[in-house]
């Protein structure tokens, strides 16, 4: 572990963030997507897609092609992770479950809803 004064400053403006807009990887309004936005990625990728659907998040990672996939392996999965923990920082109350009304998304796999505490059963 280091530690120690750093020798730059430990942290950036919104402009040093280089990451795709939100109407690339998202739906819908909730200020908890911008969070997502800015979670970190592998290869800077942001494979994940969300929907923002009256106080919930349907989660979903892109179908990688099949050169990808072989070279990223869980990382999409590991990626969307991040992001849906930076989700739960910014929510009051969180639980992620399999919704089976979520919408379907082509090209995208479903992983999950964040909710609201009470609506699903698995708080974080």
């Amino acid at each position: 572990m280091a530690f120690g004064k750093p020798a730059e400053p430990l942290h950036r403006e919104l402009s040093a963030f280089k990451r795709k807009p939100l109407s690339e990887i998202s739906e819908g309004n909730d200020p908890r997507l911008e969070a997502a936005r800015l979670a970190p990625s592998g290869v800077n990728m942001q494979n994940w897609y969300l929907i923002a659907d009256r106080g919930r998040i349907h989660c979903y990672r892109k179908k990688p092609n099949p050169l990808a996939a072989f070279m990223l392996g869980k990382m999409g999965c590991i990626d969307l992770g991040i992001a849906i923990c930076h989700i739960a920082e910014e929510s009051e109350n969180f639980n992620f479950d399999k919704d089976p009304n979520a919408p379907q998304r082509k090209g995208c796999i479903y992983a999950g809803t964040v909710s609201s505490e009470g609506e699903g059963k698995n708080g974080l």
